[in-house]
């Protein structure tokens, strides 16, 4: 696929269908990935993908977990959204399309189902990691984005994925000298309304400053 193409047609999916995605498919998208630029080659990411009756039961833990309304656990402290910098809170309204109708209920029963994904991707660094290794897996979460919307899976990058980090650790097996820092999800979109809705980008002029 062409990159253009690739780069347009990924957007953030909360409901897929019911389709398994092959580990070798899964393996082709990893592949792709580990080519992400990194500092000092360090390669920090460490990768668990949980699928078939292991994700059945983490969905499980996960919507007891909401449905008791257990604090949250991720491995990174959560901050409120409020206590971010302005200029961040800025850009998030303005990214927000006032004009197109959400239905917040499906919203939220989309996350609480940790959005029916087939497949669920824990990116983890080591505990104590330095600040640079936050942005080689940011870099390489991009990259497996749009490695995996180029073999046609969509997903969607949800910090719900690893609320309840405590969960993953224990269900799955996670080990404990690792942060689970962010989650993916991949599958194959559904036809759910809730997959309509399109967020929208600041401007270049928002945040681009040319200094010459």
């Amino acid at each position: 696929m062409e990159f253009d193409k690739v780069l347009r047609n990924r957007k953030s999916i909360r409901d897929f269908k019911d389709i398994d995605i092959s580990n070798e498919i899964i393996i082709d998208i990893l592949k792709d990935a580990k080519r992400t630029a990194s500092w000092v080659n360090s390669q920090p990411w460490r990768v668990f993908v949980i699928k078939g009756e292991m994700l059945k039961l983490v969905r499980k833990e996960h919507l007891k977990s909401v449905n008791n309304n257990e604090p949250i656990s991720s491995d990174y402290n959560h901050i409120d959204r409020n206590e971010w910098p302005q200029y961040i809170k800025n850009n998030i309204n303005k990214s927000w399309n006032a004009k197109q109708n959400i239905d917040w209920n499906k919203f939220i029963s989309a996350n609480n189902n940790l959005f029916n994904a087939p497949v669920l991707v824990l990116l983890c660094l080591p505990k104590n990691s330095v600040a640079w290794n936050i942005l080689d897996l940011g870099a390489f979460s991009s990259t497996l984005l749009l490695a995996a919307q180029n073999r046609g899976i969509d997903s969607i990058h949800a910090y719900q994925i690893v609320k309840y980090g405590k969960n993953l650790h224990k269900i799955a097996n996670i080990p404990n000298d690792f942060d689970i820092v962010t989650g993916i999800a991949l599958g194959y979109r559904s036809y759910d309304s809730i997959n309509e809705y399109q967020s929208d980008r600041i401007d270049v002029d928002d945040f681009l400053t040319i200094i010459e």
